[in-house]
This record gives structure tokens, C-alpha cells and sequence, in this order.
């Protein structure tokens, strides 16, 4: 009776996740393994893992690790491709072209179709690449999810490490993929963060709101780690970690070369641990650490590559020191793992790193110089009493913070806020610039959905005036005569709106379904002006198109956009007038000023439009796109370099430079996508082999595409 009480209590806990060790590395994977040993042993918890990686790697884990684990058979292993493969996704790669975007919008319908087999009582996404977006945008806006609690727990961002390193790229992809991950964070219910030092990093750079921010520092098992006993006897100093950029192996590497120079008599030896990374060119990290070091002293640098928990249990018995030059880290499992093994740190004093270990303390800082660094090295090869005071003094980590964090997600539990609208009116505004403009004007009305038009309030807007009743009126830059949408004479002659309006024209339509669901989403989010969807573009020849990126991704440089914007329904204030509707001083940018306001876009393609009759000239009207980025800076601190894309577009322009190359579709990244999706739903020894392969050779192609 006891146990049917503890199953029916049980919350189910989904963590989505690329990995998991030990099945592949990456702390990711790490921290799920430590949280699984952790949360299963309390028997609270059922755990979902939802994994997009191949099927066999899931198939290993769930054979091979899975039956490790405390209470396994409250641990449930779905590969995504699983998930996907018996439905038809509305979206594909092509129509997104952007890969970041693409795996959310997976993930997004993988946690639908997860939601009708088991209850999602809580999700966790992490939050580096935004993986979480569509996801947690469909949960705030759309009402879905109404059931769940959707958290993000920080990794680190891909932001903040490229922050941290040169780069070998900046594409439009890569920036939408920035604004993924700060709006994933901004809209979902819960942060956990490792650290207090961490929270306010976050808080302060990403504006999250100060109460949803969860302390959890992330749990370890320190059964399979080393321990050392007894001070070595021998000089050598440790670094461990892969080797790229972000760890400052450079910084280690120089200031041993700096140690040895001013202190030729030593016999220092300096461990390298970790396997290789790359260098932005692509090249072998290795390989450019090896370039720095003179002749002279290669003899004092062991590479070891990654190595396993035996070999390093030996190493840190010869270890007298381990230095972390780290420049960002949300936590590093290496850090704590060498500092419980006794061995005396020196670290940069980074946010990830400042909360567990103190200066002088229980380990030393260094302030980033070389210069610095080396004289840290010095002081605790040469002083055996300081290094026994820093060889682990004291524990830094415990369980408890962490297991109650999962209790306390459950206090964010938040329904969606109905707003109880008096109307659900529409102002339906077709713009009409030829004469036969109106051909398929009949036809479109009878798809607008009749009980929301709003008859007296919809208007025919044409660029040529047809009777002496038209009204003129100066709107997206342009003078247009209004006449009544459905009788040409019966219309409000002030040309008041209601509270929702939409703009487009006679060869262009929203399905019923899509006014159906704006409307509701408003109903649900009184503090959005905007609600859009994706749209299908048909042109003369009948060849169609799709554009499928959401306007709160982009409204920061809509300086890409040309030509008028036709699907979204936008909320007005009451009593608005259509010579309000649009800042008279943007002109044919109107629309402008509300996208750059808070608001959805649904990601379905609920909008068609047939190219012909009315379209913006394609020419970009510069006086406008200046003011409108230039005005659109007033209520926040001037930067004034803000204005040199701009400029720089503008040139690009003049000199016929084809800027489609900057934001276009990459059909190198669409054919590695498939293959990779193709290979992912693959089992077997085949399927390992395949894609070991695949893995070997996308790491010399990457340097292209």
C-alpha cells in the first residue's frame, strides 16, 4: 500500500539532452550522469531522458549503463528520432535554414508527442544553442504544456564562450541562434544555476528576472575519482582539461615556458591532460600549443591526450600543483574533481569558480597575466607548508542544495493568464495599387473567418481615387483613397480600428485557423503587441518558397527587411484610427515600430501569398531605415556605432554586393543535416560504423561549410 502511495506521488522529471556520459563526452552528459545517481536514490522521482543522438548510443545506455543506476526501472531512455519517426513534421530543415532552430523545433515537437504518453511534470533544457525556444515559447504564449514546468539549467551559453575566443564565423544563423538562448531564458519558468556568482552574471546579462533564479550546484560521485594521500616528491604541475581556447591552455603553456626561462635550474615538468580541440582556423590545437614551445624546453611538456581514471590516478601522485586558467566555465567537474584529490589548485577567479574556492583559502588566484601565473607556480612548488594548507582543506560541494532545488521548481507552477477581452473584432485592410488588384478579392474575403470581421471597421485602401466618398490618407509612405472593404460606400468614415488589426492585400491570405489562434494567444498574453505565423511565398511560375523565421529573433537588425509585412495580426490601443496605425515618419517601414515590441509567432505555415499586384518597391527607402533605427535607440543608452551596418549595408548595395551570400540558404549544411538525421535513426554494428565515419570526416568538412 506504501508503494502504490510513493508511485502515485512520483513527479516525472524529462531532461533533453545531445549526450550522456559515459556513452560520449561533454559536461552535459557528466552532470546527467551525477543527477540520475543523485534523484534515483531518493525514489521521489521518475526520469525521462528525451536524447537526439544516434540510436544506437541511446540503445547502449539503456543495455549497457542504464541497469548501474539506482532504481533504474524508474528511468525511461527516448531517442528523439524514435519520437519523429511516425509523424510527419509540418516543417523541414529547408524551410528554417537554420540548424539551430531546427533542433529546437524538433525537440519542440518531440516533447508533443512525449506529452501524450507520460506526464511532463517538469523539463529541462539547457542552455547553450537555445534548444528550448519553440518549446517554451508554444508553453507561454499557445497555453500548450499548460501541465509542466519548464526550466533551463546554465551549461554556458554558446554567447558567453565565444565572448571568450576568436571566431571562426558570424553568420545571420549563429546571431538568431544568440536570441534563442537569451528569450528561451527569458520565457521560461525557472533557471537553475551552479552558483551565486553565476546568477548574478546571468541576471545582469540576460535580464532574467531575479526570483525565478534557482541555486542547484550540480552533483558529483566521488567514488571512481583518485586520491592522493602524501605531498609529492617530485616537481610537476598539471593541467586538465580539453585543449582549445576556452580552457586558457595557452595561458598555461606560456607561463610554464615563462617558469622554466626564469628558473633555469628547475626540473619542472608540465602535464598537458585532455583531448585535443581545434583552433578557429579548423587546425589541431595540439599542434599550435607545440608551435609555442622552444626547442629547448619540449623535453619539459608531457601531452598525454584524454586518459583514463587508472592513468590518472597515477599522474596525481607525482602532481604537485594543477592550474584552471579557464576563461568561462558554469562549473567544470575537472576543477573539483583534482581539488578532491588533494592536489593544490591555482585558478582564474571566474564566476563558476569564485563561490567554491577561495583565495588563499583553499586554493590561490592568479589575475590572468603570464607574468602572474608563473610566480603562483613558484610559490607552491617552493613551499611545501602552503600546499599542504591548500590540499583540500575542506568539501566545497554537497547534495542537499541540489535535491531541493527539484523540489522548489515545483513553486513556479504557472497558469496561463486569461484576459477576458470585451471584443474579438477584427479590422481587416487590403491594399489595392492597380486596377485589377481586386480580382481575387471575393474569394479572399470568403475565407476570413466571419465572425471575428469586423464589416464597418474593414477597409479597401487604392492607390487611385474611384469616387468622390474615397478618403485620402498618407499610409506606409504612400497616399491611398479609402473606400469601405465590403461596400465601397458604407464604411466608418473616421476610420476608427478595432482592438486587432491586419494589413495585406488581394493576392494573399491567412487560413481561418491562424486568426483563430492569434486571438487566443492574445487572450492569453495581454502584454504582446504582435502575433505572426510562417509563411509559403508562390511565385509567377508557381515555384514556392518558405519564410520561417520569428520576428522576436530578428527584431534587431530588420534592416535585412524589404517589402511590406503581411503576416501578423497586430493589437491597437482603443480609439486608434488607421492614421494612427503606422508612425507617419517611418513610411514604408510602419510596421517597424511593432516588431520591435514583444510579441509571438506561431510556428506554422498559416499564411499564403501568390506574388503579384501590390508589393513595396524593392529599392530600401534609407531616410526611413535610418530614423527607424536611429529612433528606435531613444529610450535606451545611445550607441551611436549601432547606425554601421547600416552603413555598411547600404555600401554593399551600392557596390552590388550579393547579400544573399550573408543570410542564405547553405545547401552544404542542409545535405550534412540529413545525413546526419539518416544516420542518427541507424542501429547496429553497421550503424556505429557508419556513423563513426560520418563523425571522422565531418570534422574536415567543417571547415568549409
Amino acid at each position: 500500500m506504501e508503494n502504490n502511495h510513493i508511485e502515485q506521488k512520483r513527479k516525472n522529471l524529462v531532461f533533453v539532452s545531445y549526450e550522456i556520459h559515459p556513452v560520449n563526452p561533454g559536461g552535459c552528459g557528466v552532470f546527467l550522469s551525477h543527477a540520475l545517481e543523485k534523484l534515483l536514490v531518493t525514489n521521489q522521482y521518475e526520469i525521462t531522458l528525451l536524447l537526439d543522438m544516434p540510436k544506437h548510443e541511446c540503445d547502449l545506455f539503456e543495455r549497457k549503463y542504464k541497469l548501474n543506476l539506482p532504481n533504474s526501472d524508474l528511468v525511461r531512455v527516448i531517442c528523439l528520432s524514435d519520437l519523429l519517426s511516425n509523424i510527419k513534421l509540418e516543417l523541414t530543415f529547408e524551410d528554417l535554414q537554420n540548424a539551430f532552430l531546427w533542433k529546437s523545433y524538433c525537440f519542440y515537437q518531440g516533447l508533443l508527442q512525449l506529452e501524450k504518453m507520460y506526464p511532463l511534470d517538469y523539463v529541462e533544457f539547457f542552455d547553450y544553442a537555445g534548444v528550448g525556444y519553440y518549446a517554451i515559447k508554444a508553453k507561454k504564449y499557445e497555453g500548450k504544456f499548460i501541465n509542466s514546468i519548464f526550466g533551463i539549467r546554465a551549461h554556458c551559453t554558446i554567447d558567453l564562450m565565444d565572448a571568450q575566443q576568436a571566431q571562426s564565423e558570424l553568420s545571420l544563423e549563429r546571431i538568431v541562434m544568440y536570441e534563442m538562448e537569451k528569450i528561451s531564458m527569458l520565457d521560461s519558468d525557472v533557471l537553475m544555476v551552479p552558483s551565486n556568482a553565476w546568477r548574478e552574471l546571468y541576471i545582469k546579462r540576460y535580464n532574467v528576472l531575479e526570483h525565478k533564479v534557482l541555486i542547484s550546484p550540480p552533483p558529483m560521485s566521488f567514488t571512481e575519482l583518485p586520491k592522493r594521500t602524501v605531498d609529492s616528491k617530485e616537481d610537476y604541475v598539471l593541467f586538465y582539461g580539453r585543449l582549445f581556447g576556452l580552457k586558457g591552455v595557452d595561458t598555461y603553456i606560456d607561463a610554464a615556458i615563462q617558469y622554466i626561462t626564469e628558473n633555469p635550474s628547475s626540473s619542472t615538468k608540465f602535464y598537458v591532460i585532455g583531448y585535443d580541440g581545434q583552433t578557429p582556423s579548423g587546425g589541431s590545437y595540439k599542434n599550435y600549443l607545440l608551435e609555442k614551445i622552444p626547442s629547448a624546453y619540449k623535453e619539459r611538456f608531457i601531452f598525454t591526450g584524454f586518459i583514463n581514471r587508472a592513468e590518472l590516478s597515477k599522474i596525481i601522485k607525482r602532481v604537485q600543483v594543477a592550474v584552471f586558467p579557464n576563461y568561462i566555465e558554469s562549473f567544470s567537474y575537472s576543477i573539483h574533481e583534482i581539488y578532491y584529490a588533494g592536489v593544490p589548485i591555482i585558478c582564474r577567479a571566474i564566476p563558476a569558480f569564485k563561490d567554491y574556492f577561495v583565495d588563499g583559502d583553499n586554493c590561490l588566484h592568479f589575475d590572468g597575466t603570464i607574468q602572474n601565473l608563473a610566480s603562483k607556480i613558484k610559490l607552491l612548488l617552493s613551499n611545501s607548508e602552503l600546499r599542504r594548507q591548500l590540499s583540500y582543506p575542506y568539501p566545497v560541494l554537497e547534495d542537499a542544495t541540489f535535491l531541493s532545488s527539484y523540489e522548489d521548481v515545483f513553486k513556479f507552477k504557472i497558469n496561463p493568464k486569461i484576459n477576458h477581452s470585451p471584443s474579438s473584432s477584427i479590422s481587416f485592410v487590403f491594399l489595392e495599387e492597380c486596377e485589377n488588384d481586386n480580382s481575387d478579392i471575393d474569394s479572399i474575403l470568403s475565407l476570413l473567418p466571419k465572425k471575428s470581421i469586423s464589416r464597418e471597421k474593414s477597409y479597401a485602401l487604392n492607390i487611385q481615387k474611384k469616387g468622390e466618398q474615397d478618403v485620402p490618407v498618407h499610409f506606409l509612405g504612400k497616399t491611398w483613397y479609402v473606400t469601405g472593404l465590403f461596400n465601397k460606400n458604407e464604411f466608418d468614415k473616421t476610420l476608427s480600428l478595432e482592438q486587432y488589426v491586419w494589413v495585406g492585400t488581394s493576392n494573399e491570405v491567412c487560413t481561418a485557423s491562424f486568426y483563430e489562434q492569434a486571438l487566443s494567444v492574445f487572450k492569453q498574453n495581454e502584454d504582446i503587441h504582435y502575433v505572426s505565423c510562417y509563411s509559403t511565398v508562390t511565385d509567377k511560375n508557381d515555384n514556392q518558397v518558405t519564410r520561417c523565421l520569428p520576428y522576436d529573433l530578428i527584431s534587431g537588425f530588420l534592416h535585412w527587411q524589404q517589402g511590406m509585412i503581411t503576416n501578423f495580426l497586430v493589437k491597437v490601443p482603443l480609439n486608434y484610427t488607421l492614421r494612427d496605425l503606422y508612425e507617419p515618419r517611418l513610411n514604408s517601414l510602419g510596421q517597424y515600430e511593432y516588431i520591435r515590441k514583444k510579441g509571438y509567432t506561431i510556428p506554422q505555415l498559416l499564411h499564403q501569398v501568390r506574388q503579384k499586384g501590390y508589393q513595396q518597391k524593392s529599392e530600401r527607402d534609407w531616410y526611413s531605415l535610418k530614423f527607424a533605427v536611429h529612433h528606435g535607440s531613444i529610450e535606451k543608452e545611445w550607441e551611436p556605432s549601432s547606425l554601421t551596418s547600416l552603413l555598411y549595408l547600404q555600401q554593399s548595395q551600392e557596390q552590388n554586393v550579393e547579400l544573399a551570400s550573408v543570410v542564405g540558404f547553405s545547401w552544404k549544411r542542409l545535405a550534412l543535416t540529413r545525413i546526419k538525421t539518416y544516420l542518427n535513426s541507424k542501429n547496429g554494428w553497421f550503424g556505429r560504423f557508419q556513423y563513426k565515419i560520418f563523425r571522422s570526416l565531418y570534422q574536415i568538412i567543417r571547415r568549409f561549410i
